[in-house]
């Protein structure tokens, strides 16, 4: 038996760790650990699949997504053009490079004050909200050095930034990405931590890209909002530690809601790795049942193609 700050887990074998290799191209199926209370999930690792599709470029915007249960077809939410977020509204949207790999986003239009946009980045796609302004403004870990970002408005309308990030070759970066409020969480376990110690890093304790570039460790950044809003996490890890210890381990973690209990969940992984491929894997949960709420599913032993690999 299993204590965590969240309660007992039991440990059995299914899922998800961080390499010591270069990963495979192909989805691991060796046996990993999942833990929980009381009844056993049901995780399924499928057949790796392309990567959450891109955003294209304006000329070509609207395309049809590898996971609809993730990053479904633009087209079902877009509503006619109004008055009041026409086409002729002014519109900017800049990128800016930032320490750690980073890239400072500032999405400026004044015709969508107080509305939400989502942004999408190599494959993730997460949900914002303008202020009152119509300003929003991100800081988005780069997941590849061409970092082409576009914003998609509730009326269809798109806005769209790149920037050239050489820097973006110094980090390794594992994302989760879903939608709607299903419970993941992302996190890593550094230098042996467990979790609640000192080098577990999540959303309690997500520290900042400034522990990257001085070469401290790794840090996390979360993304999204809504009931059915589209989320992301996002853990880097500077390559320059890669080779100096051990290795972080990354979990996957999903509270049992009811929500989303006595069903299954999606989300899907994406790694950058040290040479800047992404790694791609889909992950469907079937959740226990509603006599399970409150407990946490740790999904831990993660694919090979999901790790973190030694130089």
């Amino acid at each position: 038996m299993q204590y965590t700050s969240k309660g007992p887990v039991q440990t059995a074998s299914v899922g998800f760790t961080l390499a010591v290799a270069e990963p495979e191209q192909s989805v691991s199926r060796e046996p990993g650990e999942v833990t929980r209370a009381i009844a056993q999930p049901v995780l399924h690792v499928p057949q790796m699949t392309p990567a959450l599709p891109i955003m294209p470029r304006q000329e070509n915007l609207v395309k049809t997504a590898t996971n609809p249960a993730i990053v479904p077809d633009p087209d079902q939410e877009i509503t006619p053009l109004t008055n009041n977020t026409s086409a002729d509204c002014e519109a900017g949207f800049t990128a800016m490079a930032a320490p750690g790999a980073m890239v400072d986003l500032t999405l400026e239009a004044p015709c969508y004050a107080g509305q939400v946009v989502d942004i999408f980045h190599a494959g993730l796609r997460f949900t914002e909200r303008l202020d009152q302004n119509g300003i929003m403004q991100l800081n988005v870990p780069a997941m590849e050095e061409d970092a082409f970002f576009n914003a998609l408005f509730k009326d269809g309308r798109t806005e769209s930034t790149d920037i050239l990030m050489l820097t973006a070759s110094d980090y390794q970066r594992v994302a989760l990405a879903w939608q709607g409020l299903d419970g993941f969480e992302l996190y890593a376990l550094e230098n042996g931590a467990d979790y609640g110690e000192a080098g577990h890093v999540g959303s309690a304790t997500p520290y900042s890209p400034e522990r990257g570039t001085a070469g401290e460790g790794g840090f996390l950044n979360r993304f999204g909002q809504g009931e059915n809003g589209y989320y992301a996490a996002i853990y880097s890890y500077p390559i320059r530690l890669t080779d100096t210890g051990r290795l972080p381990e990354i979990s996957i973690e999903a509270e049992v809601l009811d929500s989303n209990c006595s069903r299954e969940i999606n989300a899907t992984m994406i790694r950058k790795s040290a040479t800047g491929t992404l790694e791609t894997s889909p992950l469907v949960i079937a959740v226990p049942g509603c006599n399970a709420i409150g407990e946490y599913l740790v999904l831990k032993n993660l694919p090979q193609n999901q790790r973190i690999a030694g130089n």
